[in-house]
């Protein structure tokens, strides 16, 4: 997923419906939910091409953006009120290092870069909220807006999840993806829809639930549009 990888302690997730609850872990397969043991969620993850774990603790895981909105100096915070050592984080850094790191890749590929919309901070950040307080990882329901979202635990409550670590997972599925043909496949459904040539704004949410922390992305206009990706992903330029 990210280079440097993860731990056995720690979680990365950025696909549908999977949900951890405490120590209880439930899978929805077939459009059942079953509850599982770690080990089958483990294996349940490995079976999703999006999904990945590795057995090293290290991390990988640009310029300053202009915006046309002003953020309020809110922070994240922890959705069940657990009590955590941890200072909090500033959401307006965090947006800023998302976009950042969107607009990195998309001049990789010669599109225009994003800016921020309050309106899509605000959607996303309810729907980030939303998982946290609910635990369960799922996309929104009829969405009228581009969506990723992502997902990571650590066993170290000082760790913190980076806007960096979200889109450097997201932008990763351009190994699965192939240019020049209209794509069929979810499998690279996060990538596309970061670099998508005609998204021009973003809105970024994020809340912690104890170790847990969720990450939601809206784009407007929405990207993945049926027989619009060779027009909309370029390959890289440089």
């Amino acid at each position: 997923m990210q280079s440097g990888g993860l731990s056995p302690n720690e979680k990365a997730v950025s696909g549908r419906e999977v949900r951890e609850v405490r120590s209880q872990y439930t899978i929805v397969e077939n459009g059942k939910e079953k509850k599982v043991s770690k080990e089958e969620f483990d294996a349940f993850v490995k079976k999703f091409p999006s999904f990945d774990s590795s057995e090293n603790d290290d991390e990988n895981k640009v310029d300053k953006y202009t915006s046309d909105d002003t953020f309020e100096p809110t922070f994240i915070k922890d959705a069940n009120n657990e009590k955590s050592n941890v200072a909090p984080l500033s959401a307006t850094e965090f947006a800023e290092d998302c976009l950042k790191w969107h607009n990195f890749y998309r001049r990789k590929h010669g599109v225009p870069d994003l800016v921020l919309d309050s309106k899509l901070n605000s959607l996303a950040n309810d729907w980030a909220h939303h998982m946290a307080n609910s635990g369960k990882f799922a996309h929104r329901d009829n969405c009228d807006y581009g969506e990723n979202i992502y997902y990571r635990s650590f066993s170290d409550p000082s760790k913190m999840v980076t806007g960096k670590d979200a889109v450097d997972d997201w932008y990763s599925e351009i190994s699965k993806y192939q240019f020049g043909v209209e794509s069929t496949s979810f499998s690279s459904g996060h990538f596309t829809q970061v670099v998508w040539k005609s998204s021009a704004k973003l809105g970024v949410g994020v809340a912690k639930s104890g170790n847990k922390t969720y990450v939601v992305c809206n784009y407007e206009p929405a990207g993945n549009i049926g027989r619009e990706y060779t027009q909309n992903v370029p390959p890289p330029i440089r």
